[in-house]
């Protein structure tokens, strides 16, 4: 019998419902906020404002940060979509 990192029903439905927040809330506040960053490292390329160059690049990274987020804690894994209930 091999064990999973969601065997236990608590755990699994706790990292689904997390997922839920993350698809429906975080990753789009993330995207608006990367493209903010993207915008502005194009506006900053026309300009001398080089010093605003890290908030920028910090912006334009959010989305794959909260990718990173959700890949290692698991969200993508096939098993917490399982609709079979695990006893």
């Amino acid at each position: 019998m091999s064990t999973g990192p969601f065997d236990d029903r608590t755990t699994r439905l706790a990292r689904r419902q997390e997922s839920e927040v993350f698809a429906n809330y975080v990753m789009p506040a993330s995207w608006v906020v990367g493209i903010v960053g993207l915008l502005g490292l194009i506006a900053l390329s026309f300009s001398s404002g080089g010093s605003l160059v890290p908030v920028c690049a910090a912006f334009f990274a959010a989305p794959f940060v909260m990718l990173l987020v959700r890949l290692s804690r698991g969200h993508f894994h096939k098993d917490i979509r399982d609709k079979r209930t695990k006893i």
